[in-house]
């Protein structure tokens, strides 16, 4: 999969300016979102692994800019492919279209798990009478556009969640909200404005990326992030979102960003670590239990600050401070008027430049905290890198970061395969070569350093990885890729994990996927396996589309984690944890009853064979409506 597009060197402006519409090669997003990905798969304008790519990106906070990054998310040699989508494309801001009437799209998704069956006691009604809430979770939401404004909604709870809290924080569970204005003149001082809930992305993710961002790939060209700046924010992330006012405005051609963000968050004790870690998170966001209630909304966050950013075609690159605080109580029972403690003050600033130069894309990110009691030099933090492009069928990549061990931030988003946060140094090493014209190899080395440990002896100082993959495509129609992925660390941690996959196009309006992983731990000798079976069938002016998943897992106790993540039609990724004997089966229907109307359900069965028999029913029902 390719996140990132490294602008191509070799007639790079000729070809540009032949193919690329003059609106495009503006840096505003244009209106491509995750809500189109399901019209395109079913018209046929791009297949559903592509569109599985394409909403893991959205998914994570990426957007797309240009044709450029339209092209490297999907092939760069699809050049007819790219002109089929910008026929397809609006390109105007996702977020703030003009129009002359109000206009909008009304969503509501529900997920909710039905029956229950044991061996020996039949089936029965799911019930987890552990929770303080029902296993009904949904998420509600509303937009509106009217000329240059743009409002949205939404309400959303999580399974086991009450959807009302009767405690001293009554209300939603889940509620935002925004108000948001662009100026559709780009010469006027003020060009945007956000208020209420919002994101915000800069840089390559060290000091502020309030999305969970991509940041584990073996393509370097994957982990170069594209800061979008904010925009407005409806996710069902409870805790990684802004709250308060944000803008940009137009200041001698550079662009100037301003922000404020105060908004309560769950609070718990800072958790004592046997290391620092640089990107704090207080709360998962679920609040089922009376322990995971009585810490919600219990501290204050607040963050200021102002930024300077410069974009043009090949290149852009800012600096952004920060003033960025947490209180909370100081004992987590204690009433509404007990005395706040302010465990986390701080100034931070950063500098990011990014973008290509001849036969080289670079980019870089240099962070630091300001505190009295730490040296500067241990609260700094940098992420650099360079992609060096040998010819056209072979590069080279390098990563380097270094997370100083007093060096802090709320939301950030590391670079990394192995990165957890964590106050540590790593090195990357890759190298992509287009062996034949259908043939791609890729080897990346990752080794990692935690120098600063306050207990070395129960977590190893030093890990690493090492992976190596295969991609074959002969045509569009059929792909088969393999990854080996081989981690070690000090303490004789050894794994071996084996992932492939294969998919091919039956006809224009059936295709199937066949994937299997392997992972072993080496020194424990335990095996977990797993393989599965998708078929879509979406004929092209049908209102009815369909798809089924099947898949086997076998997982020990002690035997290392899989993951099964499939795209799954009207739904988009669906991750879930696979452990101990089974199976699951996963079907999908989306129908359009009308030109503005689209419905989906979904329904999935898991078994698990060990020790008894237990099977689960669940259910996902969908509707959207563009006004």
């Amino acid at each position: 999969m390719r996140w990132f597009l490294i602008y191509p060197f070799f007639g790079f402006v000729n070809w540009a300016q032949e193919f690329v519409p003059s609106q495009v090669l503006d840096n505003e997003p244009i209106l491509f979102v995750s809500s189109e990905l399901d019209r395109l798969v079913t018209s046929q304008v791009i297949s559903p692994d592509e569109a599985t790519v394409l909403l893991e990106f959205f998914n994570h906070g990426g957007f797309v800019s240009n044709s450029y990054q339209l092209q490297g998310l999907l092939a760069p040699e699809s050049t007819k492919l790219i002109q089929v989508l910008l026929a397809n494309i609006n390109f105007t801001s996702p977020s703030y279209q003009s129009t002359k009437r109000i206009s909008g799209q009304y969503e509501l998704r529900c997920f909710s798990p039905l029956f229950s069956f044991h061996q020996g006691q039949g089936f029965s009604i799911y019930n987890d009478t552990n929770y303080a809430g029902s296993n009904f979770a949904f998420q509600h939401r509303i937009n509106l556009d009217y000329n240059n404004w743009h409002t949205g909604f939404q309400v959303a709870k999580d399974a086991g969640e009450p959807l009302w809290h009767t405690n001293q924080t009554k209300g939603l569970d889940f509620f935002t909200g925004f108000l948001a204005w662009r100026n559709p003149n780009k010469t006027y001082l003020i060009q945007h404005l956000v208020l209420g809930s919002y994101q915000f992305q800069w840089g390559q993710g060290l000091l502020l990326w309030s999305s969970r961002g991509l940041g584990k790939s073996i393509d370097l060209l994957q982990l170069a992030k594209k800061p979008m700046g904010m925009k407005p924010y409806q996710g069902r992330d409870e805790q990684r979102f802004l709250n308060g006012i944000s803008g940009s405005c137009r200041l001698f051609e550079q662009e100037l960003l301003f922000l404020a963000s105060v908004k309560l968050i769950d609070a718990k004790p800072i958790q004592d670590s046997l290391q620092p870690e640089f990107n704090f998170s207080f709360s998962n966001g679920l609040h089922r239990t009376p322990s995971e209630i009585l810490k919600r909304k219990q501290g204050l966050e607040q963050i200021y600050g102002i930024g300077l950013r410069h974009q043009s075609a090949l290149w852009q690159g800012g600096a952004l401070l920060l003033n960025q605080s947490v209180q909370v109580r100081d004992w987590i029972s204690d009433s509404l008027n007990a005395k706040q403690v302010s465990p986390l003050h701080f100034w931070s600033a950063s500098t990011y430049a990014q973008g290509t130069w001849k036969q080289c894309y670079l980019y870089g990110e240099l962070a630091g905290t300001f505190k009295k009691q730490e040296a500067l030099r241990q609260a700094l933090s940098l992420n650099v890198a360079l992609v060096y492009f040998l010819d056209q069928n072979l590069e080279f990549g390098l990563h380097y970061r270094n997370y100083g061990v007093a060096y802090q931030t709320l939301y950030a988003n590391p670079i990394g395969n192995n990165n957890l946060g964590r106050n540590e140094r790593g090195l990357i090493i890759q190298m992509k070569w287009q062996a034949f014209k259908y043939l791609t190899l890729r080897f990346c080395a990752e080794g990692v350093q935690i120098p600063w440990l306050i207990g070395p002896q129960l977590i190893p100082q030093r890990n690493g990885d090492v992976r190596i993959s295969l991609n074959y495509q002969p045509s569009k129609k059929r792909t088969f890729t393999q990854q080996f992925a081989y981690r070690a660390s000090e303490f004789e941690f050894y794994q071996l994990r084996l992932q492939g996959q294969f998919e091919a196009s039956l006809s224009d309006a059936d295709a199937f996927l066949l994937s299997y992983q392997f992972n072993r731990d080496l020194k424990c000798k335990e095996n977990s396996r797993q393989v599965s079976l998708n078929y879509r069938h979406s004929p092209l002016g049908s209102s009815l589309s369909f798809e089924c998943h099947y898949g086997l897992f076998q997982v020990p106790k002690d035997a290392p984690g899989l993951y099964s993540q499939l795209y799954l039609l009207g739904f988009g990724m669906q991750s879930f944890e696979l452990n101990g004997i089974g199976s699951y089966a996963l079907g999908a229907f989306k129908y359009a009853l009308a030109k503005n109307w689209d419905f989906t359900f979904a329904i999935r069965l898991r078994n698990k064979f060990s020790p008894y028999l237990t099977r689960e029913i669940q259910v996902l029902f969908g509707i959207r409506k563009k006004i």
